[in-house]
């Protein structure tokens, strides 16, 4: 599942985070610490 980091100095912002965003964050070396806002646009059926 994609998703969408947008990085500034002072924080992630993160758009559309599916399954599997933690690892691709951890893999990237992107802090989830920093993650400020998350913006989701739509939702799956389960």
């Amino acid at each position: 599942m994609p998703a969408i980091a947008l990085k500034t100095e002072k924080e992630i912002i993160l758009l559309d985070c599916g399954e599997g965003t933690q690892r691709q964050m951890i893999i990237s070396k992107t802090s989830y610490m920093k993650v400020k806002r998350i913006f989701i646009s739509h939702m799956h059926a389960l």
